[in-house]
């Protein structure tokens, strides 16, 4: 039998086999107008024989489906024509479909159902067995043949035919990745947004329309799925053809969500537009993971606000200390953090730390005190400001139990000087002189006490100091340091 490689070409040779006298091979090509179909052959002085030109074609279009996925089982199916007068017998287990790019090839044979063509047929469907497509194949058009061989009286039938050049295209519809967007970094916050890129790739020359409704971005932890529900917030519905097609989700962590590693997978299904065919992907290439971890949450550190007396107008810098019982850092910015009480505001001496899990120390910048002296300690406010996990941490520690008294700078007034016996001699030694150091109560109050630490810091001037040594002999050294409080005088008399 002849191939006509043109897909409207018709089966058109046949080899028949005379009663004795040898083989007559007839080759003939017929005009698709022609309605005859039995052609006669003489050998004169012999015999005469009827010979049976097959004229079976392919209806153009008709292969099914008309696309097919990478590693899909696919049962083809085609319509044919005979015009000829006779039923045309096909052996199921020879006759084939095929194509190949080269390297895989895909390749079934007839249904039982299709052994028989009938007489004077019109677009007879002929199905193939079910197959699966290489997942190597080229996503690609193809051309596929198709090979009949006859049974029966027709078993000399040998022939084969090519679809249309484009009748079939072979695609890959997958997700390629699915990527955490934002937060920034390899931890997400309890309570934190989380954002999710999927990219949906198609290799082939198909237009696939997306289920929303079962394409989306999974969560899993220790290999077990976690229940969540993301949020498509932008992409388009369709993947065109030889494009990718990123899709963007959004979830909220919930603030109970169990801490840990999490793995970001996707599943994702369409429709090919042109068959009509489910194509799905249960996984991405391409996966990402993330740590949820506990959002920072700071505490004052009783007793560790230093200095908590100060004076009024005296240059001061502030310290304390704060506990962050979180997972999560928090990088503290200047001068947006700063500490609050009275008419003050102390700035955060540069950008500090807070570390998860962890006592940090903050120090502010040195500043004049401008509060005014308050018997009542005022009770300072932290303003918190900076990022946390590369999000705006914002937070108020109000009304800090350890407050801030401020003081008056205290009013120092030496006097009752007073010598042993009213006067001396010049030259005269171990000359006794007592004096009363007093802290003056005047307003605005309160005032600060007067410490004296030790009797160094009791020093007597005189004009002529190299005739003039001052030796203390009370109070002893044993009783300083001394505190002098405002209205009451501490050291009467000094000797």
């Amino acid at each position: 039998m002849r191939l006509f490689k043109d897909h409207g070409a018709i089966i058109s040779n046949a080899t028949s086999i005379t009663n004795g006298d040898g083989h007559i091979f007839n080759s003939v090509i017929i005009d698709n107008t022609l309605p005859l179909t039995i052609l006669r052959s003489f050998i004169p002085g012999v015999d005469t024989v009827l010979i049976n030109i097959y004229r079976i074609s392919y209806t153009a279009g008709s292969l099914t489906p008309a696309a097919a996925a990478l590693g899909q089982d696919v049962a083809f199916s085609l319509q044919v024509n005979n015009p000829g007068p006779y039923a045309v017998s096909l052996n199921t287990s020879l006759s084939r479909i095929n194509f190949s790019d080269g390297t895989n090839t895909y390749q079934a044979y007839l249904t039982a159902g299709s052994n028989t063509i009938p007489a004077n047929a019109t677009n007879f469907t002929l199905n193939f067995q079910s197959a699966t497509v290489n997942p190597n194949f080229i996503p690609a058009n193809y051309q596929p043949e198709t090979t009949l061989r006859g049974a029966g009286i027709d078993v000399n039938l040998n022939g084969s035919f090519l679809t249309g050049a484009n009748d079939l295209r072979l695609y890959s519809v997958q997700i390629a990745s699915v990527t955490k967007e934002s937060p920034a970094g390899p931890t997400v916050r309890r309570g934190d947004e989380l954002i999710v890129q999927m990219a949906i790739q198609n290799d082939g020359n198909v237009r696939v329309a997306i289920n929303p409704a079962l394409t989306t971005p999974t969560l899993s932890r220790a290999g077990l799925p976690v229940p969540a529900v993301f949020q498509k917030i932008s992409g388009a519905d369709t993947v065109e053809a030889n494009s990718t097609e990123v899709l963007r989700y959004r979830y909220s962590i919930p603030i109970d969500f169990t801490t840990g590693v999490y793995t970001l997978d996707g599943t994702f299904q369409g429709t090919v537009v042109l068959t009509g065919s489910t194509v799905q992907d249960n996984s991405a290439n391409t996966t990402d993971s993330f740590e949820v971890i506990s959002g920072a949450a700071v505490s004052y550190v009783a007793n560790s606000l230093t200095p908590r007396q100060v004076n009024s107008g005296d240059s001061v810098s502030l310290s304390l200390q704060i506990l962050n019982s979180g997972q999560a850092n928090v990088f503290l910015q200047s001068p947006a953090t700063y500490l609050a009480f009275g008419s003050d505001a102390y700035v955060l001496q540069g950008n500090q730390t807070l570390t998860g899990n962890a006592t940090s120390t903050l120090t502010f910048t040195r500043d004049l005190v401008q509060s005014a002296p308050n018997a009542t300690p005022y009770l300072p406010t932290l303003y918190l400001s900076g990022l946390e996990n590369g999000a705006v941490y914002l937070d108020t520690l109000s009304a800090i139990a350890d407050g801030i008294t401020v003081f008056s700078i205290p009013i120092v007034q030496v006097q009752d000087f007073n010598i042993e016996g009213g006067s001396v001699s010049q030259g005269q030694g171990n000359v006794t002189l007592t004096f009363t150091i007093n802290n003056l109560n005047n307003p605005p109050q309160p005032r600060d006490n007067i410490i004296i630490n030790s009797p160094a810091d009791i020093i007597l001037h005189h004009q002529t100091p190299g005739n003039f040594n001052p030796v203390l002999v009370s109070p002893l050294p044993a009783a300083f340091p001394i505190t002098i409080t405002p209205g009451v005088p501490a050291i009467s008399p000094i000797n």
